[in-house]
């Protein structure tokens, strides 16, 4: 349709993109070719700032007679540049979109099992690879659930501002052991909160309930021991006193004060 109107095919990869959907572009499940991709966020590593205009010669050639008709700060940037490299090799060496499409396919599994157990909760869940999202009744419901799962050491995020939409975008390569425990956390704040009531059950608003619960899938402690690829994140596991973190964007992942380090034996953990 774009070919036959002159119209360019412009792709938004920035969230998509380098393997988030399971195949290494988002377009790819499409079988489209655009004319212009943005790439952004995975493309650095999750250590740089980095984003990419990627064209055609002969697009690129309208910049020819105004070459600054596209000015940057700090484009060219060398130490960017070599974490971009970095990251789009260990994305085809670890084959981390056939990481993110093994994984997913998982998740959604389990959550749609998890839908189907508490359906006043989960309404629906859908998503492609590691880019997953669970919609929930309305904003309330959706926002107790999230505050569950904080209270519990999983960091997720709304969409924008809001939270009838919760994302779940780990890295590629999270063990799979760390996502079942996402699971384990996410059925426990599920059960505990009931729209009919509108109260939590078992546990104070005030107060973080006990993370001695019962264990339902086993999680390995020397799986965290992985190498961070692209989009990766610490294998913060429960028993270093350490949260889950499940919010793609590199420029939004940092190390929370005092959350480097395990927590000393006996100590309070931190959330």
């Amino acid at each position: 349709m774009c070919h036959g109107t002159g119209a360019l095919l412009i792709a938004d990869e920035i969230q998509t993109g380098m393997g988030r959907t399971g195949k290494m572009w988002g377009l790819d499940h499409s079988n489209v070719v655009p004319d212009i991709t943005c790439l952004g966020k995975a493309v650095g590593g999750g250590v740089m700032p980095l984003s990419a205009f990627i064209s055609t010669a002969e697009i690129w050639e309208v910049m020819i007679p105004n070459p600054i008709i596209h000015s940057t700060t700090f484009g060219g940037n060398p130490l960017a540049c070599a974490a971009g490299l970095a990251a789009i090799q260990v994305t085809l060496e670890e084959d981390l979109p056939g990481q993110a499409a093994r994984k997913g396919e998982h998740v959604l599994r389990e959550l749609r099992r998890l839908q189907a157990k508490y359906p006043d909760v989960l309404t629906e869940v859908r998503g492609k690879g590691l880019l997953i999202g669970m919609e929930f009744p309305r904003q309330e419901i959706g926002w107790q659930v999230a505050s569950g799962l904080f209270k519990r050491g999983v960091l997720v995020a709304g969409t924008y501002s809001k939270a009838q939409v919760i994302r779940i975008e780990p890295a590629l390569n999270i063990p799979t052991a760390l996502l079942d425990e996402m699971l384990n956390r996410l059925e426990d704040s599920s059960r505990r909160w009931r729209p009919s009531s509108g109260e939590t059950r078992g546990e104070s608003r005030s107060r973080p309930p006990s993370r001695n619960g019962p264990v339902r899938r086993s999680v390995r402690s020397g799986e965290s021991r992985h190498r961070p690829g692209p989009a990766s994140l610490r294998g913060w596991l429960p028993d270093a006193g350490l949260p889950i973190h499940l919010t793609a964007g590199p420029e939004r992942r940092r190390d929370l004060a005092g959350c480097g380090t395990p927590r000393a034996k006996g100590a309070e953990p931190w959330w």
